[in-house]
């Protein structure tokens, strides 16, 4: 992942504080890993979202429309695609939840849970390799929360096109090619030809002229290798009732475990006492571990 320019200094106004949040915190996490895991989407619906040229197309697409859901259930808020480019795709939060976990920081990035449950819903349910970059945050004065998710083209030549594809590039080397003839014999609407040409020259396959390009005919040197790997299963939003009730049941275990290994009120903290923790924000790979650090040091 990539790391943000600036980073935030971490306040807290009392030791209370800074233990509610890292409560919260945990909840929301362990929320994320069990989405993370019950949520693995085929080949051939990522696909779809990797063929959309726009924010409007990806935004109609049940893939997002899952994700959405998904990142809304887990209490990061509700996640909207914000821009489309080759091999990139920048969200948007605009009513972030994790910012209200640091009510006394006052500038910098500092949603990097939320970057990293795209990252990792990315890399581990879409099997799409990547980097994800917090570019805005509420907390710096922006209107939203912003993520710039950078794929890595190997993992989108992988999994973009279909074996549809592979027959239009095989059209298009071999003979004059005769769109209305193809769509025929392949039960297409020429429209959806048209599309698909359009896709391959957003790629690279082929270049303005619908010839192939230096990409292209290595794409179609190894696409039938690649065809092998696909599995077919069913996607993850058949069983979101499932997935919602495994999210609920992991927080009611973790509320369950939080009341009876920590029974007690929290002690009072004069809400004068200030708690600066940047340097060890740059020291720490999550909110989790930069508060347990600092729950040692006041032990």
């Amino acid at each position: 992942m990539v790391e943000p320019e600036e980073k935030a200094t971490i306040r807290f106004q009392s030791f209370a504080e800074a233990i509610s949040s890292l409560e919260k915190l945990t909840k929301i996490e362990s929320k994320i890993a069990v989405a993370i895991e019950n949520s693995r989407v085929p080949w051939k619906e990522s696909r779809k979202l990797l063929k959309c040229m726009n924010s409007g197309q990806v935004s109609n697409t049940t893939l997002f429309q899952f994700m959405r859901e998904l990142f809304f259930q887990v209490g990061l808020g509700k996640l909207e695609i914000f821009d489309v480019g080759r091999f990139q795709l920048t969200f948007q939060i605009k009513e972030c939840e994790i910012i209200k976990l640091y009510p006394s920081t006052e500038k910098g990035k500092i949603c990097f849970v939320t970057s990293d449950a795209i990252l990792k819903f990315f890399v581990k349910d879409l099997d799409l390799p990547c980097t994800v970059e917090e570019t805005k945050c509420i907390v710096d004065g922006n209107d939203c929360c912003e993520f710039k998710v950078e794929l890595q083209p190997l993992g989108v030549y992988k999994i973009a096109l279909d074996d549809l594809d592979s027959a239009l590039i095989e059209e298009l080397m071999n003979s004059k090619f005769d769109m209305k003839k193809f769509a025929e014999e392949n039960f297409l609407e020429e429209g959806e030809v048209e599309y698909r040409l359009d896709v391959l020259k957003s790629y690279q396959i082929i270049d303005s002229d619908s010839h192939l390009t230096e990409i292209g005919s290595t794409y179609k040197k190894f696409a039938q290798g690649l065809r092998t790997l696909e599995e077919d299963f069913d996607p993850p939003w058949k069983s979101l009732a499932e997935i919602t009730s495994a999210i609920a049941a992991k927080n009611s275990f973790a509320e369950a475990m939080r009341e009876t290994l920590n029974p007690e009120p929290f002690i009072k903290v004069d809400t004068s006492e200030i708690v600066d923790l940047m340097d060890e924000a740059r020291k720490s790979k999550s909110f989790a571990e930069l508060i347990s650090k600092y729950v040692k040091h006041t032990e």
